[in-house]
C-alpha cells in the first residue's frame, strides 16, 4: 500500500498535465510505474509460493496426436478460444499413424524408424533392398539385406528370438497381431510424437479426444508444475513423465482422489502463502492442486478403505468380456490414458532403450494364443520408465486439466466410449468441475443436452440417425433435435 502511495504522489508532482498529449503521457508513466511496483512486490516473495501471475507467464506449447478432419478441427477451436488463446500457442499436430499403412513390410518398417525403434543401419539396408529385383520377386528372402548387418546383443526374447534382427523380429510379430494393430499404431504415433517434443521443446502431448475448461486449463498446468518442480528440489529426484489428464474406473478413481493422492501427494501447505492460497486455481477444494506419485496395482494392498456411494461399473477384465460382474471395490488398473502428459529426454531414452531390447515389451503372446496380443502405450510407458528411472520419477495432477471428451467415438474402444463418459464424470464432479465447464463441439453439446434429459449417453451415430429421422416431420414443429439444442444453449447460459 505505502508504494501504491508513492507511486500516485510520484505521478501527481512529476507528471501533472497541461494537455491532452500530457495527460495520455501521464496515464502511460502511471501504468508503467504501477505495472513495474506490482512486479517487484510479487518478486520480493517466493515463486514457488506466490499466486502467478498468468499476464506474465510465457504460452505454453500444445502438440496434438491427430489424424486431422473433425477431430484436429475441434482441437484448433478449443484452443482458439479466448481464455486459451492468452495462455496457449496456437497447437502443433503431430501425423498419427492409421492401422493400414502396418499391413505392408516397408510401410511397418519406415514407421518403426521414425518412432525410434529399428536402428538406422537396418533401416538403410531395408530401404535400398526396397528397390531390389531379386527380393520384390521373392519376398521371403527379404531381409537376407541385413546379413552383413551385425544383431543387436543384449535383447530380451527366447534364444531363437535374440538371434534374429531387431526389424525381423518386429516385423514378424507385428504382422501377425489382427484387430491389435490400431493399437500399436497408436503405440508408435505417441513415439513419433514424444521423439519431436522432446526435441523441439513442447510442454505437453495431447491425444486429439481431448477438452479442457479455458478459464481453469492453464492455471491448472502451471500449479501442477510448480508442485512438481517443488517437489524435485525437496527430494532430489527428477521428474521424467507428468501426466496433466488421467482416467480410470470410478471406484479407483475415488480411490486415487480420496486416498492415494491425499496419503502421498505433495504437500504445498507449508510453501504456500498463510490463509490457503490455492493459487488461483477455481477448483474450490481445500487441498491445493499438487502432484503425486502413479499409483501401481501393489498400492492397492496398503489401502483399507472403501468408496463412499461408487456404482458398480465394469473393471477392466469384465469390459474385455470376462465373466467377473460389476464391481464397487477398487482394483486391477488403477489408473490408465495417455492423452494428456509429458515426457522428458531421460524418460523418452530410458523408454526406447527399454523397447528396443525388448519387442515382448509391446507385443506378447501366450502358449495357446493364435496372436501376438499388443500392449497399449498408456501401459507401455509408466510401466518402462518406473522400470527404469524409479516410481518417483513420474508424477501424476490432483487437479486434470484436460479430460476425454463426452461420447466422442474411440478409434480403439468404442464399446467402452459409456464407462469413458461415466469416468469423466465422476472425475470431473470430484475436481469442481461440470461438463459444462469444458468447450464442447456442438454435437458433444447435444449429447450432453440428452443425457441430462435422459439419462443415458448418446453415441454420435445414434445422434446423427435421430437428427435424419427429425428432417422427415412437420416442419412447423420443434422436433427433439432442436429442443435438445434449445436445452443446451439454456445449460450453456
Amino acid at each position: 500500500i505505502i508504494r501504491l502511495l508513492f507511486v500516485l504522489l510520484y505521478c501527481t508532482r512529476h507528471t501533472a498535465p497541461n494537455s491532452a498529449k500530457d495527460s495520455s503521457l501521464a496515464s502511460l508513466q502511471l501504468r508503467h510505474l504501477y505495472t513495474s511496483t506490482m512486479a517487484t512486490m510479487q518478486g520480493e516473495g517466493d515463486a514457488s509460493t506466490a499466486h502467478p501471475n498468468t499476464s506474465r507467464r510465457r504460452k505454453l506449447k500444445p502438440l496434438i496426436i491427430t489424424m486431422g478432419g473433425d477431430r484436429q478441427t475441434y482441437m484448433e477451436e478449443l484452443f482458439a478460444q479466448p481464455e486459451m488463446a492468452k495462455d496457449f500457442e496456437a497447437p502443433v499436430f503431430s501425423p498419427g499413424v492409421p492401422q493400414r499403412s502396418l499391413g505392408n513390410r516397408l510401410g511397418f518398417l519406415r514407421i518403426a524408424h521414425q518412432a525410434g525403434l529399428i536402428p538406422d543401419d537396418e533401416w538403410k539396408a531395408c530401404l535400398a533392398a526396397a528397390d531390389v529385383k531379386e527380393y520384390q520377386d521373392r519376398p521371403d528372402k527379404f531381409f537376407e539385406c541385413l546379413n552383413d548387418i551385425p544383431v543387436t546383443t543384449g535383447r530380451k526374447g527366447s534364444k531363437y528370438d535374440v538371434q534374429l534382427h531387431y526389424s525381423v523380429e518386429f516385423w514378424r510379430k507385428g504382422r501377425a497381431i489382427n484387430r491389435g494393430r490400431a493399437v500399436l499404431a497408436c503405440t508408435l504415433a505417441h513415439l513419433m510424437a514424444m521423439k519431436r517434443c522432446v526435441e523441439e521443446g513442447f510442454d505437453f502431448i495431447l491425444e486429439d479426444n481431448v477438452r479442457a475448461a479455458p478459464t481453469d486449463c492453464a492455471e491448472r498446468i502451471w500449479q501442477s508444475l510448480q508442485a512438481s518442480s517443488a517437489w524435485e528440489q525437496e527430494t532430489n529426484q527428477s521428474c521424467h513423465l507428468r501426466y496433466y489428464g488421467w482416467l480410470g474406473s470410478i471406484p479407483n478413481i475415488d480411490w486415487v482422489l480420496n486416498t492415494h493422492s491425499k496419503r502421498t501427494h505433495y504437500n504445498r501447505t507449508n510453501s504456500l502463502r498463510e490463509g490457503g492460497d490455492n493459487g488461483g486455481c477455481t477448483t474450490g477444494t481445500t487441498m491445493p492442486p499438487s502432484v503425486f506419485p502413479f499409483p501401481i496395482t501393489e498400492d492397492f494392498k496398503s489401502m483399507e478403505s472403501v468408496p463412499e456411494n461408487a456404482p458398480p461399473q465394469k473393471n477392466d477384465s469384465e469390459l474385455k468380456g470376462s465373466s467377473k460382474g460389476p464391481h464397487n471395490k477398487p482394483g486391477g488398473t488403477p489408473i490408465w490414458g495417455a492423452y494428456a502428459y509429458w515426457v522428458s529426454k531421460t524418460g523418452l531414452n530410458c523408454l526406447l532403450s527399454a523397447l528396443q531390447k525388448d519387442v515382448g515389451a509391446m507385443l506378447w503372446k501366450g502358449k495357446r494364443m493364435r496372436c501376438h496380443v499388443v500392449k497399449p502405450v498408456d501401459k507401455v510407458l509408466p510401466r518402462q520408465i518406473i522400470g527404469a528411472l524409479g516410481r518417483e520419477c513420474i508424477h501424476v495432477a490432483t487437479h486434470p486439466a484436460f479430460f476425454r471428451a463426452p461420447m466422442l467415438t474411440s478409434k480403439i474402444h468404442t464399446q467402452w466410449d459409456a464407462e469413458f463418459c461415466k469416468s469423466t464424470e465422476f472425475q470431473l464432479k470430484h475436481t469442481m468441475l461440470e461438463w459444462l465447464d469444458l468447450w464442447l463441439s456442438d454435437n458433444e453439446t447435444k449429447v450432453l443436452a440428452f443425457y441430462r434429459q435422459e439419462g443415458t449417453w448418446l453415441t454420435m451415430t445414434e445422434l446423427m440417425e435421430m437428427e435424419k429421422k427429425d428432417k422427415g416431420q412437420n416442419p412447423d414443429e420443434k422436433n427433439f433435435c432442436q429442443k435438445l439444442e434449445e436445452s443446451a444453449k439454456i445449460g450453456n447460459d
